[in-house]
């Protein structure tokens, strides 16, 4: 990320060689890849959460995340497409990976350092696929509701 430039450089790991530049069009703070060939990247001057293409270098989406203003980290639950925001107008922004709808938001006062963890009941009466779980965010010792 180029906060400056407003940009996105990508290199490929192999051997170190630049493939591209994607035009951000705001200041990056934090990216996430999913591992299926998105990168999402929040940009805190912009209230906005980009899904950029990491095959083609393009920006696929652009999404406000309104209640969120400035956000400033994410974390990413691949299981349920949820990304976590964490926002200097002191709110968690709780984000579908797949529309980039805004599905709730929680308080979270000046914390906005995030780490996901998900916890499954050890011994689920029901199969795997229907088990319930309950997945939260930790902002820096504050556990946030759950959803499910």
């Amino acid at each position: 990320m180029n906060g400056d430039g407003e940009s996105s450089t990508a290199i490929n790991a192999a051997d170190n060689k630049v493939m591209g530049a994607v035009a951000l069009g705001g200041g990056p703070e934090f990216t996430i890849a999913d591992g299926t060939g998105n990168v999402f990247v929040n940009l805190e001057d912009k209230s906005e959460l980009l899904r950029i293409d990491a095959r083609t270098l393009q920006v696929k989406n652009r999404w406000p995340v309104a209640p969120c203003e400035a956000p400033s980290s994410m974390a990413f639950d691949a299981v349920n497409s949820r990304l976590f925001l964490g926002c200097r107008s002191k709110v968690m922004a709780v984000v579908d990976s797949g529309t980039g709808k805004v599905v709730t938001s929680y308080p979270i006062g000046d914390k906005r350092t995030l780490r996901f963890s998900i916890r499954t009941p050890k011994l689920p009466s029901r199969p795997p696929a229907m088990a319930t779980f309950t997945a939260s965010a930790r902002i820096q010792g504050i556990r946030t509701p759950r959803y499910r």
